[in-house]
């Protein structure tokens, strides 16, 4: 699995080859602090889910589902 730094470059390398340097770092530091964002907030949402078993599962199923949807907004 690549990881989100490898990711934004091949992306960037690929759709912004005519943009500058500057303006090529600007970008994958906003994909990469995005991406990382994300990431924190799952991390977050598994390490304050409460339940056992199965219960765990369903709320954590049920925060994810959340996550998402307000990540679509």
């Amino acid at each position: 699995m690549k990881s989100i730094k490898e990711k934004a470059e091949k992306h960037l390398n690929s759709v912004y080859a005519g943009y500058d340097d500057v303006l090529k770092e600007l970008v994958k530091e906003s994909y990469v602090s995005g991406a990382n964002y994300v990431l924190d907030e799952i991390e977050k949402l598994v390490k304050t889910t409460v339940g056992d078993g199965g219960t765990y599962h369903y709320n954590l199923y049920i925060g994810l589902v959340n996550l998402l949807e307000q990540l679509k907004k």
